[in-house]
């Protein structure tokens, strides 16, 4: 039952790692939570995942590794991947560094990504992207960098946000939608990780009151 569950939170620009007791690792990113149970069924290993992780599943032949966000499940025997499901974010990313997974919906539907695999589902099921991605750029964050192959600009500050625990603005739609491929090293700070999107999208930013402002 769920009331049986262990429950690690991370606050915003906070990382936490994790060792299950099967020895599955669990690298869980800024403002992210995992429930999971003290000790595993027989049959299968499940969890539950808000926001971001990179797990390194521990192989057991029997025994499936399955994780649940929202309405989509992940199961996996022994394998390296990163789910990322935040909460508001309209699409679940999941990519595979190593071995394979297997993703599925209540309504039947599954697929299966091996390595270098990556798979974007939008929220309502409308939409599936599939693409290949170089297995380092799989949980760069884990190493302190931050990658974007063709995420919104919406999507990009809510990471930044979480990251560097600050309040970014962004004062027009047309911005928000904006298609944003770029890495930089956490380390750089928010204030020039905002340069550096300013000028791919010919924006500015001020700083009011403690809040970033994009226009």
């Amino acid at each position: 039952t769920l009331s049986s569950l262990t429950k690690k939170e991370t606050n915003r620009s906070d990382f936490k790692f994790l060792l299950l007791e099967d020895s599955t690792q669990v690298w869980l990113n800024a403002a992210s939570s995992l429930e999971y149970p003290d000790q595993f069924a027989a049959n299968k290993r499940e969890v539950y995942l808000s926001g971001e992780a990179y797990f390194d599943v521990k192989h057991a032949e029997k025994i499936p590794f399955i994780i649940h966000t929202r309405d989509v499940s992940t199961t996996v025997l022994g394998t390296a991947f990163n789910i990322k499901a935040y909460p508001g974010q309209k699409s679940i990313t999941i990519s595979v560094s190593r071995g394979k997974v297997k993703v599925t919906r209540p309504d039947g539907w599954e697929i299966t990504l091996i390595k270098g695999q990556q798979l974007k589902l939008e929220e309502d099921g409308a939409k599936e992207t599939e693409r290949k991605i170089a297995t380092e750029e799989v949980a760069a964050w884990q190493k302190g960098s931050l990658v974007y192959d063709d995420e919104t600009m919406e999507d990009v500050v809510a990471d930044l946000q979480r990251v560097y625990n600050v309040e970014i603005r962004i004062t027009r739609d047309s911005i928000k939608k904006l298609s944003i491929g770029t890495t930089f090293k956490r380390e750089i700070g928010v204030a020039q990780a905002l340069q550096v999107l300013c000028k791919l999208t010919d924006t500015e930013y001020q700083l009011t009151g403690g809040v970033y402002i994009i226009q």
